[in-house]
């Protein structure tokens, strides 16, 4: 009977000090995430329909993106566009990694058009570096850290990105080779 006496308070120990302990998340994954704020400025295009936060490893030379080369998109909700929402806050989960390119897309109904015609409006902002703001920013996503990136949508003027011509038109493409 003493043996059982030890073992039990030995084990009613363990079990306070454990919960006392804030372990971390037991055995389910931590989840990785990107989270932040996209801040509208000026007014919003009638045209517009959807909007949508896209993520990317690296950004392409030209204003053209593979549609499989998206490591994560986020659609905001209907009333940011309906409502002309200043600003919509976003947090979204996505792989641990390094993202050189995370940009906010605006459409209009010229993406039901047969091809789909993709107009200046399509890319309406880009994360920038904080401390150089004529470079697009970095995020690093990981186990333990998620960034909190700040884009402007600037309607005001048309679109210029880092080394792009604002006269050329943002396209968007599918891969239809299926290869990632």
């Amino acid at each position: 009977m003493k043996k059982k006496t030890i073992f039990l308070s030995i084990i009613i120990v363990i079990a306070i000090l454990s919960l006392g302990n804030d372990c971390d998340h037991g055995l389910k994954p931590r989840l990785t995430a990107i989270e932040g704020v996209v801040i509208f400025v000026g007014e919003w295009p009638e045209e517009a329909i959807a909007c949508y936060l896209g993520i990317v490893k690296v950004k392409l030379e030209e204003l053209e993106l593979n549609l499989d080369t998206l490591e994560g998109v986020y659609e905001f909700p209907q009333q940011v566009i309906t409502e002309k929402w200043d600003s919509v806050h976003f947090w979204m989960e996505i792989p641990s990694g390094e993202y050189s390119w995370i940009f906010v897309g605006i459409f209009d109904e010229m993406i039901f058009a047969d091809p789909p015609d993709y107009g200046w409006r399509n890319l309406a902002g880009e994360y920038r570096d904080p401390e150089d703001t004529s470079q697009l920013g970095t995020a690093v996503v990981a186990r333990d850290q998620t960034p909190y990136v700040r884009i402007v949508v600037d309607f005001t003027t048309p679109y210029v990105g880092v080394g792009n011509d604002p006269w050329k038109y943002f396209h968007l493409k599918s891969d239809t080779t299926g290869r990632r």
